[in-house]
């Protein structure tokens, strides 16, 4: 934890040989992206009134069984596997899994090949399963695979280009060269799996695979290291990403992927942990220095999305960002997934599950699709639907907070209060989230477990002192409680601090809520229906 007072424009790196360390403890939570939207809403669960009992109907436990991609059949098809670090330290591992992720994104810029998303390759590090039972749960016909030894000026990296349907190998070699050359030898991958798949590499495509994101290798070096920290999907590995990426600019600041990458994991670290006010000017500032180095970043744009449709209330703003991201990168699953899940937030249900579709098709494995989709079909209230996904995710993802959260608040909406609670319980036994937390405290409240409730409360209250929680994680509990001056105290810091997490008023936790004065007017105030 931060001490009180500690800003995120003061934080200070702490590194080893340039680098942070791994977190020792980092959050058991082993993936999520921020959706923010959805916790919001689900802070306001029984706030105002106590959710509507529906009708009983026979729960769901079987995993949605979402259509295959959408594939063109004439379009070569591959997937990257994460490379295997061979180098002595295991510290090194953020070197490996770092060429893993750039050689997917120059694969990514070459039209004419699709390029599985890096979470649905990721799903297979560690594991060990014949090539064709992964490529077709993937749905691709290759596999690229490889390893990397640093030592250290020294830089070893073993390709591998195998068909899946037939086990051989159709391209292989071996780099040795000076990590200085690290840039030459992703490029280099990039054009001979083009090449040796058959696909004409346009110049402007060549163009961009060979253009050098830096000339520092130590600011490169720090860049890998903070985006892996920041795939650890905890605090301390957030704290430790920006660290980083604050290192990698003072070291060359015109290096435009840290700027983006700065901006993205500040975005992410808001209402999390640091106040909006705090965080969301560094945001706009990163993406804004990021695009003036470089206008062709899909990853600026789509943050600048975050930033006008979270903090601005800026509706218009947002979606012409996140249109740009998507234009720019069509490719790229992520841009579609964060565009599909504004889309969403809006209203807009049926172009949010179009945008969904097309991120599915790259990035079939990503658990993250499912949560979205399933909160799209919450917010339509088709809930079998909705429960269809969350019960996918635990299928996928069962060490994820994420998953049980989302289908503990929907049993809530549907009057399954027990079960709701025990859902809640196990998610927050994965993450140190306040914001589950308080939701829990609501749902104990709701069902009458006023001990219990008053019990999370101190401990939100506690926790207050000493880093930031948002004034929504109290919401809920005092609203079940009946103290409703707290409730507009909690709603006013919110809407003056502005909260990230009143951007999903459309949630239908909100619905009976709708009719009253006070809550009306918070939704203009926040342009939710302009």
């Amino acid at each position: 934890m931060l001490p009180i007072g500690t800003r995120l424009s003061d934080l200070l790196p702490t590194s080893k040989n340039g680098v942070p360390s791994t977190p020792s403890h980092p959050r058991k939570s082993t993936a999520i992206a921020r959706a923010k939207i959805a916790t919001g809403a689900a802070l306001c669960i029984i706030a105002i009134v106590v959710a509507t009992v529906l009708a009983d109907r026979t729960r769901i436990v079987n995993a949605i069984r979402l259509p295959p991609p959408a594939v063109d059949p004439t379009s070569p098809t591959v997937a990257v596997l994460p490379f295997a670090n061979l180098s002595a330290s295991r510290d090194d591992e953020y070197f490996s899994d770092g060429m893993t992720d750039e050689i997917i994104g120059d694969l990514s810029k070459i039209r004419g090949l699709r390029v599985t998303g890096r979470s649905s390759s990721f799903m297979f590090k560690g594991h060990n399963e014949p090539s064709d039972q992964i490529a077709g749960r993937l749905h691709v016909d290759h596999l690229l695979e490889g390893s990397v030894r640093r030592s250290t000026n020294r830089l070893r990296i073993e390709v591998e280009l195998i068909d899946a349907r037939n086990g051989f190998t159709i391209w292989s070699e071996r780099y040795d060269r000076d990590t200085a050359d690290v840039f030459a030898i992703q490029s280099d991958v990039a054009e001979s799996v083009a090449d040796k798949l058959q696909v004409s590499l346009l110049p402007q495509d060549s163009a961009r695979v060979k253009r050098k994101p830096t000339d520092n290798a130590e600011a490169y070096d720090l860049y890998l290291g903070g985006r892996y920290f920041h795939g650890l999907f905890s605090e301390e590995g957030d704290l430790k990403a920006i660290a980083c990426l604050k290192r990698a600019i003072a070291l060359d600041p015109n290096f435009a992927l840290a700027h983006a990458a700065l901006a993205s994991v500040s975005s992410n670290s808001t209402d999390w942990y640091f106040a909006p006010r705090e965080s969301e000017p560094i945001v706009k500032t990163e993406c804004e220095r990021a695009l003036a180095l470089d206008d062709r970043l899909a990853e600026p744009h789509s943050t600048l999305g975050f930033y006008e449709l979270q903090y601005e209330w800026n509706w218009p703003a947002a979606e012409r960002e996140f249109r740009r991201g998507v234009a720019i990168a069509p490719d790229d699953p992520l841009p579609h997934s964060l565009y599909a899940f504004a889309l969403g937030s809006m209203g807009r249900y049926d172009d949010a599950l179009r945008e969904f579709q097309r991120a599915f098709d790259l990035d079939p494995l990503n658990f993250m699709q499912p949560i979205w989709i399933g909160e799209v079909y919450s917010f339509r209230h088709d809930y079998v639907r909705a429960r269809q996904c969350y019960q996918r995710v635990i299928d996928l993802a069962p060490c994820a907070w994420v998953g049980y959260f989302d289908r503990g608040r929907l049993s809530s909406l549907e009057g399954y209060l027990p079960a709701a609670i025990e859902d809640l319980e196990k998610s927050v036994s994965l993450t140190d989230n306040p914001a589950v937390k308080g939701v829990l405290g609501g749902m104990y409240a709701q069902a009458g477990r006023k001990a219990d409730a008053l019990k999370v409360l101190r401990e939100l209250q506690e926790a207050a002192k000493h880093r930031f929680v948002s004034p929504m994680c109290f919401v809920g509990i005092y609203g079940v409680l009946g103290d409703q001056h707290q409730v507009i105290r909690c709603f006013t810091e919110a809407y003056e601090g502005r909260s990230t997490y009143l951007t999903g008023l459309r949630d239908p936790e909100w619905d009976r809520a709708r009719s009253e004065p006070g809550f009306q007017a918070l939704e203009k105030k926040i342009g939710l229906y302009d």
